[in-house]
Order: C-alpha cells, then sequence, then structure tokens
C-alpha cells in the first residue's frame, strides 16, 4: 500500500509539474508575443511618422517657394493670377506612400480609427493637390497652344482689327480653384502629423 501511495505522489508530482511548466511556459510564450507585437506596431507608427513627416516638409517647402512674395497682405484673387503660374513651373513633390501602402493590412493593429482616418485624409488631400496642379497645367499648355494658333490681325476696309484673343481657360479656373487649393494646403500643414508619437 505505501508502496501504491507512493507511485502516485510521484505521478501527481510529475503531472503537477509538468503542467506547471507548461503553463509557465505558455506564459514565456505570450510575453515574447506581446512584446513582439508592441515592438512591430512601434516599429510601423515609427515609420509612418517619418513618411508622414517627409511629406508635410516637402510640401510647406514647395508652398513656401510658391507662395514667397513680399509682405503684401493676402488677396485671393491676386494669389490666382499671379501664384497660380508659380505652382506650374514647379513640379510637386513625389509624395511617399511607401509605408502607408505596404503596412495596410497592418495599420489598424498599430493606430487607432483616429490616426488611421486622419492620415487617409491627409494622403488624400496630398493626392488632391497634385491633381489640382495637374489640371491647371493643363489647362495652361492647352490655353498656350490656343494662344499661338491666334489668327494673325486681319484688315477690314483698311482698319487693323486683331483676331479676338483666346479664352483665358487659365486665368478662370486659376481664380476658381486656387481658394480650394490654398485651404488642402494650409489645412494639411496646419494639422500637422496624426500619427502621434510613442
Amino acid at each position: 500500500m505505501i508502496e501504491v501511495v507512493s507511485a502516485v505522489s510521484t505521478i501527481a508530482g510529475t503531472l503537477g509539474g509538468v503542467w506547471v511548466g507548461h503553463w509557465l511556459s505558455e506564459r514565456a510564450s505570450q510575453r515574447r508575443e506581446r512584446a513582439e507585437d508592441a515592438k512591430r506596431r512601434h516599429s510601423i507608427r515609427m515609420l509612418l511618422r517619418v513618411e508622414i513627416d517627409q511629406n508635410l516638409a516637402a510640401l510647406a517647402a514647395f508652398w513656401a517657394d510658391i507662395t514667397e512674395r513680399s509682405d503684401a497682405p493676402p488677396d485671393p484673387f491676386h494669389d490666382a493670377l499671379h501664384l497660380a503660374p508659380r505652382l506650374i513651373d514647379r513640379p510637386p513633390p513625389m509624395w511617399s506612400q511607401v509605408m502607408w501602402e505596404s503596412q495596410a493590412p497592418l495599420l489598424a493593429a498599430a493606430l487607432d480609427p483616429s490616426e488611421i482616418d486622419a492620415a487617409y485624409r491627409l494622403y488624400a488631400d496630398l493626392r488632391a493637390i497634385t491633381a489640382h496642379r495637374d489640371h491647371l497645367s493643363g489647362v495652361h499648355s492647352a490655353d498656350d497652344v490656343r494662344t499661338q494658333a491666334k489668327e494673325p490681325d486681319r484688315y477690314e476696309d483698311g482698319i487693323t482689327t486683331s483676331a479676338p484673343s483666346p479664352p483665358q481657360y487659365f486665368s478662370g479656373l486659376a481664380v476658381e480653384s486656387w481658394p480650394e487649393l490654398s485651404r488642402l494646403v494650409r489645412e494639411a500643414l496646419s494639422a500637422g502629423n496624426p500619427i502621434r508619437g510613442d
């Protein structure tokens, strides 16, 4: 009987030790996984933050180059007519979206919903800024072609008359779209980086 009790005690001790060992191993494994997840989230956040900081710095430099002028107060009409040609003379920055696109499946784990929404809006605004600039550039090029194709002066009854100048679509479009473009840039720059530092 003592041998049976001793055997049962040994088996129980062994099973208990195995169970405790397994439990401790699982706990250590879970801690490692949580630490790796936290490190991965931190890395994604940091890389995305750097990418957005670079895009915002490029936007600030691009916009400063276009809008630099005297200390005259802002005038939307003047800005549209005089600064829009500067806009089309300068190519927009090449916005980096490598981290945003490559890490898309992991963003939900690394960012909170408000950060995802704000970052999405920022990237959409950067694309919209480029689209505005490209559209104005295309219209300006079309105006140039129409101006070069303008009919030469004509003579009617001995009086010189100039052919009517082609419609100045660029000027009209610049006046119409400049406020929206300015708003997009101002809001992107004033909002800053939506990804908070850890």
